[in-house]
């Protein structure tokens, strides 16, 4: 049943959702109801939902060429999800201000891009015939990240307004950071495998939508607008869901690994790998 509606959901039926929950979330309880309700953080899940199950019932994770970049994909989006499950818990639990809960999505989101940049790498690599990398300082680096950014979500005692600036503008600086990386390792996929063309656009669209989200979560950048809080929320989210639609794309344009590795043994004969 679900093969079923994995293949409904297309480019035109997934703009069409999208561009619905816009519709519903503006018009519905005078543009307060997805809010006040969570429902905006609720429907952020759900596609994460969808890009998971995508990449965990499709993909062969024995498969040396496929393996890392499956498994940390999935943690990458599980990070995503357990953003969205913190937004709902906050929204619902705890009233904290909204910069403190800024600075633990946009960490969490730099953390995300970081697991699917070392996903790239170690396809790159082996695309390459290189050594894989040593993970032991990025995951120090990023397991810091995810425990400061969770810390902020659950809004520990000890945070105080000015280390809250603080952490937003590197994080800020590290999610930029982690975005020019992921785009750039992409581009150098798909010159070395261009039959990744496909997954690659997709990926890319997704990374930078990504980027862009975390934007809203630093509302000092809006504060001189007429944008109001609840906006910023939904614009954020909105960009969410059309970046992890993008991903659930991009990773449907994996599914056939047999003709993959026909095309790529042709790029090792013609001496492009």
């Amino acid at each position: 049943m679900f093969e079923k509606v994995e293949k409904f959901l297309n480019i035109y039926t997934l703009l069409i959702i999208n561009l619905a929950i816009i519709a519903a979330a503006e018009l519905i309880g005078g543009g307060r109801y997805f809010h006040d309700t969570g429902l905006i953080h609720l429907i952020g899940i759900v596609f994460e939902g969808l890009v998971i199950y995508r990449i965990f019932t499709r993909y062969y994770f024995q498969d040396q060429f496929f393996k890392k970049l499956l498994k940390l994909s999935l943690i990458s989006f599980a990070v995503l999800t357990t953003i969205h499950i913190f937004e709902y818990l906050w929204m619902m639990f705890l009233p904290l201000k909204h910069e403190i809960m800024g600075v633990g999505v946009v960490g969490l989101y730099s953390a995300s891009l970081l697991f699917l940049v070392a996903g790239l790498e170690f396809v790159l690599r082996v695309a390459q015939q290189k050594k894989d990398i040593n993970l032991r300082l990025p995951a120090i680096i990023l397991l810091l990240v995810v425990i400061f950014s969770i810390i902020f979500m659950t809004g520990g005692a000890l945070i105080t307004e000015e280390s809250t600036k603080t952490f937003f503008g590197a994080y800020l600086v590290l999610i930029t950071i982690s975005g020019i990386f992921a785009i750039n390792t992409s581009l150098k996929i798909k010159r070395v495998l261009p039959l990744f063309k496909g997954f690659i656009n997709y990926l890319m669209l997704g990374i930078i939508f990504i980027v862009v989200a975390s934007l809203f979560e630093f509302s000092e950048l809006f504060k001189f607008t007429l944008i109001n809080e609840i906006q910023i929320s939904y614009l954020a989210h909105f960009v969410i869901y059309f970046a992890l639609s993008f991903m659930f794309l991009g990773f449907g344009k994996l599914f056939n690994l047999e003709g993959l590795y026909k095309d790529i043994g042709k790029e090792f004969e013609k001496g492009n790998l």
